[in-house]
């Protein structure tokens, strides 16, 4: 049975892991948020530079127009491609700080951690 100090203690170790815990998955839901923000603002950046093109007479002008959505369509697929990268690299890191606070709240109470 434990004493009203341990159920005290184990109390306070979960608490500091929920704390700590929370701001992780907020910081990670921010990340993504304005990763999609990004990518929004891009998709209708390119939505109306191939309108343009898609619109110019059909002259050097519309072959100028088509090269700036293919240059703009590949310098985007890039930079989401670099985003998520670096988001997935992110929730990596948020994971180890999450399993390292876990490892050191059950070494703090002495409890194993759940299998």
């Amino acid at each position: 049975m434990m004493s009203g100090a341990d159920l005290q203690r184990y109390a306070d170790s979960y608490v500091q892991l929920t704390s700590n815990t929370v701001p992780l998955a907020q910081r990670g839901m921010r990340q993504l948020m304005e990763l999609m923000e990004t990518n929004s603002r891009t998709s209708v950046d390119l939505m109306k530079k191939a309108a343009d093109a898609f619109q110019a007479p059909l002259t050097g002008e519309s072959q100028a127009a088509w090269m700036q959505f293919w240059t703009a369509s590949t310098k985007a697929a890039q930079t989401n491609a670099e985003g998520l990268m670096e988001f997935g690299t992110r929730a990596i890191n948020s994971w180890a700080e999450f399993v390292r606070n876990i490892a050191d709240v059950t070494s703090e109470t002495g409890a194993s951690p759940a299998r």
